[in-house]
């Protein structure tokens, strides 16, 4: 039920726009994976102790700044421009 709501409600809500200020660097990924730390909490139940990684792993749950890449990507295909970060950016499966 909360992976639901996650993926349903809360990514879309954060993912909202980002092909208008997502910059791929540092400091903005991590705080994006740090916005998505507490769902996978709550998703795992594990402890808050747990690494990023695991949680994504164990929660099967994309990493939240490799998903604003694929929309980022996606949206410079369909529109046929480039953005500053895109061309970093390689084919992603959705």
């Amino acid at each position: 039920m909360v992976k639901e709501v996650y993926l349903t409600i809360l990514e879309r809500i954060i993912l909202y726009g980002v092909e208008i200020w997502y910059r791929n660097k540092i400091k903005m990924n991590m705080k994006l994976l740090q916005i998505q730390r507490f769902p996978l909490l709550s998703i795992t139940k594990a402890y808050r102790t747990t690494s990023n990684e695991p949680l994504q792993i164990l929660s099967d749950c994309t990493p939240i700044d490799l998903k604003a890449q694929m929309l980022l990507e996606l949206d410079s295909k369909l529109r046929g421009v480039s953005h500053g970060s895109a061309s970093s950016v390689v084919d992603f499966e959705l």
